[in-house]
């Protein structure tokens, strides 16, 4: 759900669900929106690398919360302005696949 209260949906394309997106435009993209689409982005583009890393011998419960830490980490690699910026031009992309 939305901070309009609407639902918000995913388009599925013929391999894989995409990520929600957070409309930019009508309310500024929290750190938080930011987050999480950042992350769906990064298990989306290196899901194969990331169940290499959990299949590993030496993965342990720990190892889960570390590597989760450590994507979410990668945001701050954005200004606000940036984060706008990027999540403008993939809702421009969700909308142009959704048409």
């Amino acid at each position: 759900m939305n901070i309009d209260g609407e639902e918000e949906t995913a388009v599925s394309n013929s391999t894989a669900e995409r990520p929600v997106i957070p409309d930019p435009l009508k309310t500024s993209a929290s750190k938080s929106e930011f987050e999480d689409y950042y992350v769906q982005m990064m298990t989306e583009k290196f899901g194969d690398d990331l169940n290499k890393l959990r299949q590993s011998n030496d993965f342990q419960p720990k190892s889960l919360f570390m590597l989760i830490n450590a994507l979410k980490e990668g945001v701050n690699i954005f200004d606000a302005d940036q984060q706008k910026i990027i999540l403008s031009r993939a809702q421009d992309e969700h909308t142009a696949v959704s048409k």
